[in-house]
């Protein structure tokens, strides 16, 4: 596994634009009696500490400063390394004289100890063991101009270790976009406060893990900033899985009925289906083909399963009378039996999981309920915003939020970070692994959900469980490698996931 910051908790990390953080800093410094030149010393000191810990054996650093308050941040970085007997080569973009305020203070300190400044033609890039990105920071939010793109893509085809200061140059602190070019760090060495776009969409191939220090500000950073975005993980929710009391029955554990699998399409609905089971519903009837009973029930027993060749009245009051809740979507298809049975699970008053087909048939026919998780990736938000794909994934926050706006409910966008929100909360869950891209994963999920939420789970927290509890089984499963995953192998680790030790 990799991508996870390093230091983890079992409390939600609050998470905030690079915005605020830059507005807020002073303010916060101030308040803890600390000034901006001492905090750019414990930020290089920080990030100097973590090149030392993650590269113990590599002396030999090439940094690379930019002209704003990051680029002051490598001059305190390399001042430490030269002072640890470090091999340092410091190149500045533009002129260093043109330097002020703390930045030109870092920088004199560099020069007091006989450290040199160099253009970048003029350093033997080739030598360095570490390069360090000090060049753009928090502050980006245009693409990125000459020379630093040029920089950037020397930077990733060197073949080197990359540790980034703050935030890898041209990743946009408060979306994730990559703004043209972005350095590919290994480490990002983040201050003050978590930014928010490290942890969700394309920033993910970007980042590496993540290391936090918060300088010493960090309660006084939080008692002036608000914010409405956290990353959780499984053990935010572990509390939610507490052992069954011994007089439990199946009525007791929540009964969910899985609605989809047009014709040729049986697999979805039957992974969706035992994926509900291994999370805990008690009773699980999948509502499919009739074509589809007999190979489902040869693969699992356990599974009551019903065929429909049309969404009738009588299994609209079947569903509506029995169900606690409704996973529609997986397979389903999109001509008229698909829409059809998206209709007939609509005109309950059941909640629903909505996922896959039955998300694209939402898209043309749009509507509101507050009693549902839609659970759509980028493709399938594209759709249902009317947009592309591109547009999501420059701002996964404000695409999980209008699409919440517009569909209500609780909203999950799939993708590295997934993003949850009811339309108030807005939480990150960076779990998971590529080996997820394969056939079949989303619809684990809808299974998950709509158990947990079948067994009293409220609604926003049995998402976002759901969401950790699905990564983390497929970290688990890749253990033996992410190549040649299948959807299926998660079942063992939901199981283990949902019945959680009490250490």
């Amino acid at each position: 596994m990799t991508g996870y910051e390093l230091s983890p908790t079992s409390l939600p990390y609050k998470l905030y634009t690079g915005d605020q953080v830059r507005k807020y800093e002073p303010v916060a410094a101030q308040i803890a009696g600390a000034t901006l030149a001492a905090l750019m010393e414990r930020a290089g000191e920080a990030c100097f500490n973590a090149i030392r810990r993650r590269w113990q054996n590599k002396q030999r650093l090439l940094i690379l400063c930019g002209r704003g308050n990051n680029g002051g941040d490598g001059y305190v970085v390399a001042r430490l390394a030269k002072q640890h007997s470090f091999g340092v080569q410091l190149v500045q973009v533009g002129d260093p004289n043109a330097l002020s305020g703390e930045v030109a203070q870092a920088r004199d300190k560099w020069l007091q100890i006989g450290g040199q400044i160099l253009p970048f033609d003029e350093a033997n890039i080739e030598q360095a063991d570490i390069v360090v990105d000090a060049l753009l920071g928090t502050g980006l939010n245009r693409p990125v101009e000459p020379p630093f793109d040029y920089m950037i893509q020397v930077i990733n085809q060197l073949n080197k270790p990359v540790c980034a200061v703050d935030i890898p140059s041209g990743v946009c602190a408060n979306t994730g976009r990559v703004l043209g070019d972005a350095v590919v760090a290994d480490l990002s060495v983040s201050f003050v406060a978590r930014k928010r776009g490290m942890y969700t969409g394309r920033a993910a191939d970007f980042v590496g893990d993540i290391e936090f220090d918060e300088l010493g500000i960090r309660q006084a950073f939080q008692d002036q900033v608000e914010s409405n975005v956290e990353q959780v993980r499984y053990a935010n929710f572990k509390h939610f899985l507490r052992p069954r009391n011994r007089t439990y029955h199946k009525g007791m554990c929540g009964k969910v009925y899985v609605v989809g699998g047009d014709l040729g399409m049986p697999g979805a609905i039957r992974l969706a289906a035992e994926a509900c089971q291994r999370a805990g519903a008690s009773i699980v009837t999948v509502v499919s083909r009739p074509e589809h009973i007999g190979p489902i029930l040869s693969h699992r027993p356990e599974l009551i399963v019903s065929g429909a060749q049309t969404a009738g009245a009588i299994l609209r009051q079947q569903l509506a009378a029995a169900a606690k809740v409704i996973v529609v979507g997986p397979g389903m298809g999109t001509e008229n039996w698909g829409q059809s049975m998206l209709q007939m699970c609509l005109e309950t008053d059941v909640p629903l999981v909505v996922d896959a087909d039955g998300l694209n048939i939402l898209a043309a026919t749009p509507s509101k309920r507050d009693n549902w998780i839609l659970t759509p990736h980028p493709g399938e938000a594209a759709r249902l915003l009317d947009t592309s794909v591109e547009a999501i994934e420059d701002d996964r926050f404000a695409a999980a939020t209008q699409l919440q706006a517009k569909y209500g409910g609780v909203v999950i966008l799939k993708g590295a970070g997934t993003v949850v929100t009811d339309g108030n909360m807005i939480r990150i869950c960076r779990v998971g692994n590529p080996g997820m891209a394969s056939g079949g994963m989303g619809d684990i999920l809808s299974g998950i959900i709509g158990s947990l939420l079948a067994q009293g789970i409220p609604a926003f927290e049995a998402a976002c469980l759901a969401v950790c509890i699905h990564g983390d089984a497929a970290d688990l499963a890749a253990e033996v490698g992410e190549r040649g995953m299948l959807a299926s192998d998660l079942y063992p680790h939901v199981r283990r996931l949902v019945n959680p030790s009490s250490d």
